[in-house]
């Protein structure tokens, strides 16, 4: 009995070690993602900006100034 509890301590020490460590690689792929993902949004956002700030200056700027 002292054995199999032993055993089984053991087994459920490195489940609960293995399981830490999956959940933070887990974590950090997913941080790494969502930030990823935040850059791409601000990086379109700003595209996007430029774009319709340029196409607004050719109709006379973003204070509707004629040329």
């Amino acid at each position: 009995m002292g054995a199999t509890a032993a055993l089984h301590r053991t087994f459920f020490t490195v489940l609960v070690v293995m399981s830490a460590g999956l959940a933070a690689i887990v974590f950090t792929v997913h941080s790494i993602g969502m930030f990823a993902l935040f850059e791409g949004a601000v990086a379109a956002g700003a595209v996007a900006f430029f774009i319709g700030h340029g196409t607004d200056s050719l109709r006379g700027g973003c204070l509707g100034l004629e040329w």
